[in-house]
């Protein structure tokens, strides 16, 4: 085949392929996961809207930004919220946990799910949640 050839071929397949960097925003919300374990200092600082999900166990994590879900499958993480003051779902189904917020934050969980046991959270206030309470759980609102 001669040069024309290949050069209309390689037009055709690259008509359908976009180049470059998209940076239109796509609606979808990133996730963050930390699969790390026994990390002891994960600073997590997004500057969209993200949700975290952790699936390695023993870490303390530090959230900033603005962060619209937590889902924790691991055992003994601290999670402490230092900007975000709403969070839409916090999921826990793993065990001794702690989800805390800094010093006078105002954070509100709209729902918040625990199946696991001896898991701590403390935040200002929860409008609806599901805990195990005879599992050792324990939710503190400090509004």
């Amino acid at each position: 085949m001669n040069k024309w050839m290949w050069i209309i071929i390689a037009a055709l397949a690259l008509q359908g392929c976009k180049l470059g960097v998209d940076k239109e925003d796509d609606g979808e919300i990133d996730t963050v996961t930390v699969s790390s374990t026994d990390d002891n200092s994960v600073i997590i600082d997004e500057e969209e809207v993200y949700h975290l999900s952790v699936t390695g166990s023993g870490n303390t994590i530090t959230l900033r930004g603005d962060v619209s879900q937590i889902t924790v499958k691991a055992d003994r993480t601290s999670i402490i919220i230092e900007d975000d003051t709403l969070i839409d779902k916090l999921t826990l189904s793993s065990n001794n946990n702690d989800i805390s917020t800094a010093a006078s934050l105002q954070t509100v969980i709209t729902s918040l799910s625990i199946a696991g046991e001896d898991n701590l959270v403390t935040v200002y206030d929860v409008v609806t949640a599901t805990v195990v309470a005879d599992k050792g759980n324990l939710v503190t609102e400090t509004q």
